[in-house]
């Protein structure tokens, strides 16, 4: 069960980053910057504690596009493509080297990096489980709906275990679906609401996730990462 979630929470981080900054500072770029982030995932199966690493690789040029490589702890590398629209993740390769392309419009910043900018994009709930009988068996709800994210601030200051981060970007976003997930749930409305946090130069500082139903019986999740240490 852990793999499986570990494996959703790193799609999830994928999808993971004027007088204000420079807009690729809230992305950093710089060959050898490593981030060390804590995790906190909450299903109704209890809580997990993680952690999780990301290390930059030299910038590479890739059909005529910057693109920024990104190792994690597990040795899969994140490869983002940097435009004048934003910071897009565009494939993952696992540490076998089996490339997995991504739609290569798929945002995780757009710029500009200023409150009202807004865009869309999917997503998979992965908190929604509850081992249950027979035989301890595991239920999931995996439903693909649509997020649209909103940069609500610039200015908000942000306290994790790495330290105080003044101005920083808050970008909320929020969807909903209607699904029929079938076992004893059956029809049921999922919501589900996300912050992240980005400070200038540093990149992500803090990301809370929540999942929820309108059934007692799978009825929440939540997801927390707060940045630890970084360099």
């Amino acid at each position: 069960m852990h793999c499986r979630i570990t494996s959703r929470i790193v799609i999830f981080l994928l999808l993971l980053t004027a007088c204000s900054p420079p807009q690729q500072a809230w992305f950093p770029s710089e060959k050898n910057r490593t981030w060390e982030y804590g995790i906190t995932v909450t299903t109704m199966d209890g809580v997990q504690k993680k952690r999780y690493l990301i290390h930059n690789l030299p910038l590479r040029t890739m059909a005529n596009h910057t693109v920024l490589p990104r190792q994690t702890g597990d040795g899969t590398t994140l490869l983002y493509r940097f435009s004048e629209q934003g910071v897009f993740l565009i494939a993952t390769i696992d540490r076998h080297h089996q490339k997995k392309r991504l739609d290569s419009n798929r945002p995780v910043l757009l710029f500009p990096a200023r409150p009202g900018t807004r865009w869309h994009d999917t997503t998979t709930t992965f908190l929604l489980e509850k081992t249950g009988p027979p035989q301890r068996t595991l239920f999931r709800i995996q439903e693909r709906l649509t997020l649209e994210h909103r940069i609500v601030a610039d200015n908000i200051t942000v306290k994790v275990p790495a330290g105080t981060f003044t101005g920083c970007l808050r970008i909320d976003a929020h969807g909903r679906v209607n699904a029929d997930v079938g076992n004893y749930v059956g029809k049921v409305r999922i919501t589900i609401e996300q912050s992240q946090w980005y400070a200038p130069n540093t990149g992500l500082v803090k990301a809370v996730r929540r999942e929820q139903t309108d059934s007692p019986a799978l009825d929440h999740g939540e997801y927390e990462m707060v940045l630890v240490r970084y360099r």
